[in-house]
């Protein structure tokens, strides 16, 4: 018996394939407008003498191994829901299950 390709199965991939550049893009565009944000508040904190690069280089080091791993980045905290106590996905701030809404602690969490 001669095997039958799945009808659609170029579609299907090239559909999710575009998919997966609009969600690069999202990303890329997110990471952007972040790298903008940190730039300004440093400039603004450089130049009111708020703080010396080398203090930013210091607290960095700090906030990358709260997390308990130094690797460069920081790893999100799972945020609970404060009425049902269900895990909230991140950047998310109304409950999936009882709908209550969790006001997140930082503006960071909303990023």
């Amino acid at each position: 018996m001669a095997h039958q390709p799945f009808i659609g199965t170029n579609s299907t991939a090239a559909s999710e394939a575009a998919s997966a550049t609009r969600s690069v893009r999202e990303l890329d565009d997110r990471i952007d407008r972040l790298i903008l944000v940190c730039r300004a508040m440093w400039e603004l904190m450089r130049e009111k003498g708020v703080a010396k690069e080398e203090e930013l280089v210091m607290k960095m080091a700090i906030l990358d191994a709260a997390d308990g791993v130094a690797d460069g980045k920081q790893t999100a905290k799972i945020r609970k829901c404060a009425k049902c106590d269900r895990t909230l996905p991140n950047r998310t701030s109304k409950c999936l299950y009882c709908q209550a809404e969790n006001t997140p602690e930082s503006v960071f969490e909303s990023i």
